[in-house]
């Protein structure tokens, strides 16, 4: 069990696809959303190269990127980082890549690993308008992961405007509601990382119910999308992955086609 946890597991990389349907919005067709979150290389992997390939199969409009690129070891991380710069170089939607903070590097890893990425729409208890060339307009708000404010951005919607949230960690999601959003993409939990059947998680790294480490649930009055990540913790603990695959996840969010 030790070597499949360190050696096989942690290498089984799936693909998730979500379809949600959202009142509301005017979408000619569906909006195709790569949600990759936890990178957490140490160097460039098979696992990493088959992450790119597979987002980059999924042909989507926009890439959100919850956050956590490097995992260390931090005395010398020129080849992680250099990792981390290969795959979100490798990655170029129409829309853009939204970059978030995560946990696992120092500010100052993070910053090389953006730095001179001109393609990355970097937020941080910001928001951003993007216009969808097949229907209305989409509104993406970036939370801090250290600070997340939920005051700053205003609930009310145009007509036909669809609102996501991401986040790092999946606990703020209790601060959404009433927020009119449409759907939260967090990362952070790695699924738990090890799974333990009919049981679930033992450790998620979060406040919510086990339910809410990995996958599509409802919370309250809006959809979360929590990603088990592509990587492992690092630099201070095992690099396992044990009934908890790695994934990429394609969302497709589709809207009305004959508005009234």
């Amino acid at each position: 069990t030790d070597a499949w946890a360190l050696l096989v597991a942690p290498n089984q990389l799936q693909e998730r696809h979500e379809t949600i349907k959202v009142e509301n919005w005017v979408s000619e067709r569906p909006l195709r959303i790569a949600h990759v979150s936890d990178l957490q290389t140490v160097g460039f992997c098979k696992r990493e190269g088959r992450a790119l390939d597979m987002v980059r199969r999924f042909k989507p409009d926009l890439v959100i990127f919850t956050g956590d690129y490097v995992a260390g070891p931090f005395e010398d991380c020129a080849a992680a980082v250099d990792s981390a710069r290969r795959f979100l170089r490798g990655l170029s939607p129409p829309l853009g890549v939204i970059v978030l903070d995560g946990h696992s590097e120092p500010d100052e890893v993070r910053a090389r690993v953006f730095a001179g990425l001109d393609h990355l729409i970097y937020l941080k208890n910001q928001e951003i308008t993007l216009n969808w060339n097949a229907g209305g307009t989409i509104r993406v708000v970036g939370l801090d992961v250290h600070h997340p404010d939920t005051s700053f951005f205003s609930p009310s919607r145009k007509p036909g405007e669809l609102l996501l949230v991401a986040s790092h960690t999946p606990d703020v999601t209790r601060n959404l509601n009433g927020k009119s959003v449409d759907l939260h993409l967090a990362g952070h939990t790695h699924g738990g990382q090890l799974v333990i059947p009919g049981f679930g998680p033992p450790v998620t790294l979060s406040d919510l119910p086990r339910r809410y480490a990995r996958g599509l649930n409802v919370f309250g009055d809006h959809l979360i999308n929590v990603s088990a990540g592509i990587g492992m913790e690092g630099n201070h603990a095992p690099r396992f992955r044990l009934f908890c695959p790695p994934e990429i996840v394609l969302i497709e969010l589709d809207g009305d086609r004959n508005p009234r």
